[in-house]
């Protein structure tokens, strides 16, 4: 597999997680700050999910269950 697309993998799954904390953090505390980190979170995030990025990703993942079968 593309050494790319297991790193964008990676990057999502990464950016993902961060997204879901600052979620938690924000819904738990309602501080402005908190809110703020959330939206930053989930700003990073959209930059690495891109329709291009997600059609790579999904495209492996297609190759990996052909292998698989």
């Amino acid at each position: 597999m593309n050494n790319n697309v297991i790193e964008l993998a990676r990057e999502i799954k990464k950016r993902s997680e961060a997204v879901l904390s600052a979620e938690k953090e924000y819904l738990s505390s309602k501080e402005n700050e908190s809110r703020d980190k959330f939206y930053s979170r989930i700003g990073y995030l959209d930059l690495v999910i891109s329709p291009q990025n997600i059609i790579k990703l999904c495209e492996a993942v297609e190759k990996l269950a052909e292998y698989e079968n």
